[in-house]
């Protein structure tokens, strides 16, 4: 999976070195006095596995929760090959996702024992990312003449999912009343790589400072000991030139 994420990079870097030959002089004139450039996201992601649930036995019922919402980060830097067409390379995390499954019981009479309370199986899933996009916009960027400009993207992102779980829980048995709060017990850890598209508004402050508001969205994440899941990312962020 690294080696796909490196071949694409490598693809990257050769378009570049081709176009740049060809078209020199125009790009050197009509991008600016600097082609690279560092950009920073924050955003609020979201998947799209619903695990939610609920089931009952008598006086023993089984429900799992789940937090479907996550905060995205990513740092990364860009290359602008011409007025239109940009390549940038980023790492980043997602953060705040995770289930809850919690069994209750409700006087059950389990191998002779009356149990009252809960035990809780909590989730807690982490992602750290890799990525390299092509990024096509409908005019020259970093332009404080023309403000605002619209571009998409596309590429492929290498991902490492973990998944922390830990116990909690309280009640009573027989009358004698437990609690339970364990440190992480099992840690499922899964990888891969992924395509990603998305689209941005920018708006120009200068012409080395720019803003945009956008959304990525990232297919086929996790899978194996995992749930498969689609993010939508909703972002803000800012790029500077050098």
């Amino acid at each position: 999976m690294k080696h796909t994420l490196l071949s694409f990079a490598v693809a990257v870097a050769g378009f570049f070195m081709l176009t740049a030959a060809a078209h020199s002089q125009q790009a050197t004139t009509s991008v600016g006095d600097s082609n690279l450039y560092a950009f920073a996201k924050i955003g609020q992601a979201s998947h799209d596995a619903n695990l939610d649930s609920a089931v009952s036995s008598g006086s023993l019922s089984l429900t799992r929760s789940t937090d479907d919402e996550g905060v995205a980060v990513t740092l990364g830097v860009g290359w602008q090959q011409s007025e239109t067409i940009a390549f940038e390379f980023y790492g980043g995390s997602v953060d705040g996702f995770g289930s809850t499954t919690t069994l209750t019981a409700t006087n059950a009479v389990i191998s002779g024992y009356t149990v009252n309370g809960s035990l809780s199986l909590k989730e807690d899933i982490s992602s750290k990312l890799i990525g390299a996009n092509a990024v096509f916009s409908n005019q020259l960027r970093f332009d404080s003449g023309s403000n605002i400009t619209f571009s998409g993207k596309f590429g492929l992102v290498s991902y490492k999912v973990e998944d922390e779980l830990s116990l909690y829980g309280s009640g009573t048995v027989n009358g004698t009343a437990y609690t339970i709060s364990s440190p992480v017990i099992i840690k499922i850890k899964e990888s891969g790589t992924a395509p990603t598209v998305g689209g941005t508004m920018n708006f120009a402050a200068s012409d080395n400072v720019e803003f945009g508001f956008g959304v990525d969205y990232v297919s086929g994440v996790g899978g194996g000991d995992l749930v498969e899941a689609d993010l939508t990312i909703y972002n803000i962020g800012v790029a500077v030139r050098f």
